[in-house]
């Protein structure tokens, strides 16, 4: 008789839900007619307002029309024009549009504060998505959390300010993670990616990956080990991905087991292992449908603080987006992964940055 897994309560409210009367005001700055001919194309049937200007208007445009994003165009554009472009920008969220830009430089544009990047050689709906993605996820509250817009209205009043600097974590973290993990197309990448950016944000943890192969079956795609070797995990895993998982999925949310005893009991003894264990789950869905399904666990003299739940919850969806998009590549519209997942996870195994001091950091 299957037994019955204990409360999982959500550790994410969704505060900063969208206020649908916002108004997407969009500045597209370039030089190249052509790039400008091509986005108001892509954006003439969308709700999105679109300015354009050359960098040279930049100064001015921006102060007349106080954009909530910025399409940056690069092409054929210095490092040091975009440089003085960004300074112009100044909060102002920005996203840079360009091709076939090395990796080397996209890092130094994120450091320089860049929120994404969008490959301009993408189809029309592709810019588009990315755009409104964007546009959700710098309008995380209403129109006054607006980015770029703060200014003197929460001047001085510190429990707005330290929201909105945890807003704009997030936003820049998801920015960056997306940036990283799309340039992986094959499964290994993603995982590895989406585990040494995920472990620069939590700190040490042990962190296992499931992925999905039926709507009940899973398997094991990757594991990080911090205090609990591979050998000693294996049978928990093994129970978490036949019994646990596709519960996990159902419930379609962050979750945390608050109750360990309880869950140790519903999942047999094999999770005696997580005892004195702090334990989440993160479903990672794409329209509708689960394709992993991430366990973090470490020792409950350190456990996953409330805070970062907002983070984790914005993450997983990027995770997300990302393995469909491997399992396109890969014309598995069925879900299923590459034969090397399942058969050869030993590659997967112990990766060296379970203490969480990641390049990704």
């Amino acid at each position: 008789m299957r037994r019955r897994l204990p409360h999982m309560e959500s550790k994410f409210n969704n505060e900063f839900s969208q206020d649908q009367s916002r108004n997407d005001d969009m500045l597209v700055v370039t030089d190249q007619g052509i790039d400008r001919e091509r986005l108001e194309q892509v954006f003439r049937q969308s709700e999105i307002r679109v300015y354009f200007c050359t960098t040279g208007e930049i100064d001015t445009t921006v102060d007349e029309i106080c954009p909530d994003l910025v399409l940056l165009c690069i092409e054929k554009m210095s490092m040091d024009v975009v440089g003085d472009c960004l300074k112009a920008l100044g909060r102002t969220p920005t996203i840079v549009g360009g091709r076939e830009i090395e990796v080397d430089s996209l890092v130094d544009l994120f450091r320089s504060g860049v929120d994404d990047y969008i490959d301009l050689c993408s189809t029309d709906d592709v810019i588009l998505d990315r755009v409104q993605s964007a546009f959700d996820d710098i309008f995380l509250g209403d129109r006054d959390s607006v980015i770029g817009m703060v200014g003197d209205s929460i001047a001085g009043d510190g429990v707005h300010h330290g929201d909105m600097a945890d807003r704009l974590d997030i936003v820049s973290s998801v920015s960056a993670y997306r940036a990283l993990v799309s340039q992986d197309l094959d499964i290994e990448g993603v995982l590895q990616t989406s585990l040494e950016f995920l472990l620069s944000k939590t700190g040490p943890t042990n962190a296992a990956v499931l992925l999905a192969e039926s709507e009940v079956d899973y398997a094991l795609g990757a594991y990080v080990n911090f205090e609990c070797p591979r050998e000693l995990a294996d049978p928990v895993l093994d129970r978490l991905a036949n019994g646990v998982c596709h519960h996990v999925a159902e419930q379609g949310e962050l979750v945390k087991f608050h109750d360990v005893k309880e869950f140790i009991e519903a999942v047999g003894t094999e999770a005696e292992i997580l005892q004195n264990s702090d334990v989440i789950a993160m479903p990672c869905i794409h329209e509708g449908e689960c394709l992993a399904v991430v366990f973090l666990f470490r020792d409950v003299s350190t456990p996953f603080s409330e805070e970062m739940a907002p983070l984790l919850d914005s993450l997983r969806q990027v995770f997300g987006e990302q393995l469909a998009k491997v399992i396109r590549i890969h014309n598995r519209l069925d879900a299923q992964w590459p034969d090397s997942v399942v058969d050869e996870t030993e590659d997967f195994t112990d990766w060296g940055f379970g203490t969480g001091d990641s390049k990704a950091a």
